[in-house]
């Protein structure tokens, strides 16, 4: 569970950002929140699903990238995104591609989603039983793809869950790669 806190003591965040566990904090409309860091399995999941994104070669892939700008960020397990989007000191991107949200037990994913939505960023929240793509098409708001084929298409990715695996691909589906999941 994350602390906010509107007034966090500057010395605690300077301090978090000396030890290095500011990583998965964020600031949402200049509240600062503090996360804990992602349990094992959580952090695997996503390194995983970074590493097959980086195969598929459509942009930049990082997993420790905020979305927004330093006032207003939100940090997900994986960020999709072009170059000339991240910031001159490699923090933040203004807008990205897809971000892609683990699942873990307690966490409030649905709670970013007006966020990303402002942003205009496709979604993958990946869960270990379900996955779902929310997309927000032609500029619109963010909505659940439906399946083609098996396969949830949104603007720049395809993903799909297996039996063991899931599977994420090219929008077009001419590059598939697949990572064990859970």
């Amino acid at each position: 569970m994350a602390l906010r806190e509107a007034l966090v003591d500057e010395l605690l965040i300077a301090e978090r950002e000396h030890l290095g566990l500011d990583r998965w904090d964020e600031c949402w409309s200049g509240v600062y929140v503090m996360s804990p860091p992602p349990r094992q399995p959580h952090q695997r999941a996503a390194r995983r699903l970074a590493d097959a994104l980086e195969t598929l070669s459509l942009a930049e892939v990082d997993t420790a990238v905020g979305v927004g700008d330093a006032r207003d960020y939100r940090v997900p397990d994986v960020v999709l995104y072009r170059s000339r989007a991240l910031d001159d000191e490699g923090l933040y991107v203004g807008t990205a591609l897809v971000v892609v949200e683990v699942l873990s037990p307690g966490e409030e994913p649905y709670a970013k989603l007006a966020f990303y939505e402002a942003h205009a960023v496709d979604v993958v929240l990946c869960a270990p039983d379900r996955v779902e793509l929310l997309s927000p098409g032609e500029a619109g708001p963010l909505r659940a793809v439906e399946p083609v084929e098996g396969w949830l298409v949104g603007r720049y990715v395809a993903v799909r869950l297996e039996p063991g695996r899931l599977a994420i691909a090219t929008r077009d589906r001419s590059v598939v790669e697949t990572v064990d999941w859970p």
